[in-house]
């Protein structure tokens, strides 16, 4: 039996195609060294058949409904909704319970954990890859930890697939040990009952998780129309609650939200849901990306808008400090997100006194070195070699990561070519005429240095194919390729009012 090592030797040494028919065959997938929150078969199917107590969930509805209700005497939503939602949550819940428990006025409720009594977050100047989708997986993660990045969050996954024990959702919590301390999952959900039960699950079942953050920027469609996302904007009630119950249920992690500036366009409403947050929603940290549903990714993001919002929360904190019953708390930090491509974009964000840190997204798809540059205070201008270094230490991670059998080997060069489709957006620095690169500009045609600099620049997907043969053996025939994500957002473009679904 070959080993994992000799393997992957052999396969960059000659280039060529491994086929492990047994793993194939077998469908047998064991952990890989440094791998870390796997959940085995058996795991997975008893939460599929409900048969994983998580008993913390079962009291955190009804808590959360009245300590609400009674905080918020006027809400956005009406008396008779919250009764619907509630009433639904708890036909969800006993349906997940053998034996039904009779919550009644006269039941004790523990109250939840405070902020300051879980783990602490250090995200003061941190070097932050935002969550996203398809391309923030675990080797490219593992890779920007490598190039000086201090905090990673999974890719988004959605709390009811978790719950039920599906494969393809736990895959997404999965990290490398590189990544703790240090590593954040998302999800999604608009339910109670789904938020609460998937953050107990995930506290219960996983070993290395720093932080769990609620996706409420998320501008896709499908989400929107589901309630999830940044449809929580319109309903901030609602995001306390899913709030409050995963606080509670998530034992000694600490929950973090992702928010931005509202819906529509002209029609910012972060202030007002930060200052709920602050008081009511026991978050350690809110992550602000400065642009509306409306906008996706096209124009600028508005960072005075971000500064106004990071007053908010350096206000709260000074006045925790004031209050002598509440000096214990930690700090909430306000990290700021969008548009940020070059070390003075971050140290522009950072050296404001209202903003503690910078949640990096496509700048750090685009130009992997981006921290290493931060660190250093000034552009690097990397070789075509030194690029080319990255993209075979990414591919060396990805073989490790899904396997050195063909279908390893297929899914290494599908997510390394998604990671080209952002990376061939680069120009180097040493043959710009101007300073500083803007991420949303879109560049006149060029020519590289030499001829594998142009290959690493060039936009047709068969180049990038080309590129992964270097590291991967010879591709298929049958092997093609399209991108998952419409990987330019530039303004003023044919294809602007595309969907860009980078950044959670």
């Amino acid at each position: 039996m070959m080993t994992q090592e000799f393997v992957n030797l052999v396969l960059i040494h000659t280039k060529n195609l491994i086929y492990d028919e047994s793993k194939f065959k077998n469908g047998v997938k064991v952990p890989h060294n440094g791998e870390v929150n796997w959940l085995d078969a058996k795991q997975k199917n008893e939460l599929q058949k409900r048969q994983i107590a998580l008993p913390l969930s079962d009291l955190v509805i009804p808590y959360v409904d009245s300590l609400v209700q009674s905080n918020n005497p006027k809400k956005e939503e009406s008396e008779e909704e919250v009764k619907q939602e509630v009433k639904q949550d708890e036909e969800d819940h006993e349906s997940s319970k053998k034996e039904t428990v009779k919550i009644n006025s006269s039941t004790y409720i523990e109250a939840p954990f405070k902020p300051e009594e879980k783990k602490p977050l250090n995200l003061k100047n941190a070097k932050i890859v935002s969550p996203l989708t398809t391309v923030g997986n675990l080797p490219y993660r593992r890779l920007m930890k490598t190039l000086g990045a201090d905090i990673t969050y999974s890719e988004m996954a959605f709390a009811l697939p978790l719950i039920q024990g599906s494969n393809s959702e736990w895959a997404l919590p999965k990290a490398h040990e590189s990544e703790y301390p240090g590593f954040g999952v998302q999800i999604a959900t608009s339910k109670n009952f789904q938020a609460c039960k998937a953050a107990e699950a995930i506290a219960k079942l996983t070993t290395h998780v720093s932080e769990l953050n609620l996706n409420c920027g998320c501008p896709i469609d499908l989400l929107y129309r589901q309630g999830q996302g940044s449809a929580l904007l319109e309903q901030p009630n609602r995001m306390v609650r899913l709030l409050k119950g995963m606080n509670y249920c998530s034992g000694d992690i600490p929950v973090t939200v992702k928010l931005r500036m509202g819906s529509k366009d002209n029609n910012p409403v972060a202030d007002v849901i930060v200052k709920k947050l602050l008081k009511e929603g026991d978050v350690a940290a809110i992550t602000l990306h400065g642009r509306s549903r409306q906008q996706r990714y096209t124009r600028e993001a508005d960072w005075d808008y971000v500064s106004k919002i990071g007053s908010i929360v350096q206000e709260y904190n000074a006045d925790q400090v004031e209050d002598k019953d509440a000096r214990d708390k930690r700090p909430v930090y306000l990290i700021g997100n969008g548009d940020c491509f070059t070390h003075e974009d971050w140290y522009r964000a950072v050296n404001n006194p209202n903003i503690d840190s910078v949640m990096i997204a496509r700048g750090a798809l685009i130009k992997p070195w981006i921290f290493e540059e931060i660190e250093a205070q000034q552009y690097i201008d990397k070789s075509a070699t030194e690029r080319l270094s990255i993209l075979e230490k990414y591919s060396k991670f990805a073989i490790t990561h899904w396997g050195s059998d063909e279908y390893g080997v297929n899914s290494a060069r599908r997510f390394l070519c998604e990671f080209m489709s952002f990376t061939h957006r680069y120009i180097p620095v040493g043959i710009l005429e101007r300073l500083p690169p803007k991420l949303n500009e879109r560049p006149p045609q060029w020519k590289g240095r030499n001829e594998l600099e142009t290959l690493l620049g060039s936009n047709d997907a068969n180049d990038w194919i080309k590129i992964s043969e270097m590291f991967l053996g010879k591709s298929s025939d049958s092997f093609k390729f399209i991108p998952k994500h419409k990987s330019n957002s530039y303004e003023n473009t044919e294809n602007s009012n595309k969907p860009v679904a980078t950044e959670e």
